[in-house]
């Protein structure tokens, strides 16, 4: 069985990004917040980081030695092991400010008219690295002629991230110059909306689970067995990006297929 992957990114994330976009204004959809509970996310969410940012920044500090020999090696070991676990703090934090702010109506998210390949390439860009860490072949399928849609660039490219690394996560395990499993993401244009789809070769979700992980913290593994680490808020906030930009999340899992996911855009034209 698989579960949500997308929380186990650590450096700066597109998600950590996109949370000093969010704010609350008179623009925003039915059903938002008070402007002062905005705020307070926000505050929230900035008294939240500030600490974590400077427990990385001091591990920082220690693991790389800027100020001298640490002497005992172990010093760089712990400092690193608190680096890397304050990363990961630092984005669950980010995913869980932005999540609220999805679901309070306050995010400001800026729509307009886009190249459909210009947050795929900047999703594909952020994940390349994992990807070849795992020993996972990337693919894309695109139409030949110009695809356009509505949608904030920066919010469908933190939902691809998402979607993406979740598939690579849950690839099974490739080997550098030999064979390698595919993640494909395939661009198509569909009864006037746009359509990214991407596929893994992972084992899949069973159907009666398909539902439960789109609720946040929801993991179809057992927690005691589970292989990948994440509080899964990945595909929870995925859908909450496409439902406030407008779009659909779908997902399905062929038996022996993996996991395929669909996000549905409004086309431009």
């Amino acid at each position: 069985m698989r579960r949500d992957a997308g929380d186990r990114n650590t450096g700066e994330t597109p998600h950590m990004a996109l949370l000093g976009q969010f704010s609350a204004n008179g623009g925003d959809p039915p059903g938002e917040w008070p402007d002062d509970q905005a705020v307070s996310l926000r505050l929230m969410g900035h008294e939240l980081r500030t600490p974590l940012n400077a427990i990385i920044g001091f591990a920082d500090i220690i693991a790389d030695q800027l100020y001298g020999p640490a002497g005992d090696p172990r010093y760089v070991e712990h400092a690193q092991m608190i680096r890397q676990s304050g990363l990961r703090m630092l984005d669950v934090v980010s995913r869980l400010v932005e999540l609220s702010r999805l679901e309070a109506g306050a995010a400001d998210l800026h729509l307009r008219e886009t190249p459909a390949l210009e947050p795929v390439q900047d999703a594909l860009e952020s994940v390349a690295a994992a990807a070849e860490a795992a020993a996972v072949r990337l693919a894309l399928e695109a139409p030949d002629g110009p695809v356009r849609l509505v949608c904030d660039p920066r919010g469908l490219s933190a939902a691809l991230v998402n979607l993406l690394s979740n598939a690579i996560a849950f690839s099974p395990p490739g080997i550098a110059g030999g064979p390698q499993p595919e993640v494909r993401i395939r661009i198509a244009r569909k009864d006037g909306r746009i359509l990214f789809e991407i596929r893994d070769q992972g084992p899949g979700v069973p159907q009666d689970q398909l539902g439960r992980i789109l609720r946040p913290f929801a993991q179809t593994q057992n927690a005691l067995v589970r292989q990948t680490s994440g509080a899964g808020l990945g595909l929870p906030l995925t859908l909450r990006l496409c439902e406030a930009m407008g779009g659909e999340l779908k997902l399905s899992s062929p038996a022996g297929s993996g996991l395929v996911a669909q996000i549905w855009m409004p086309a431009a034209d």
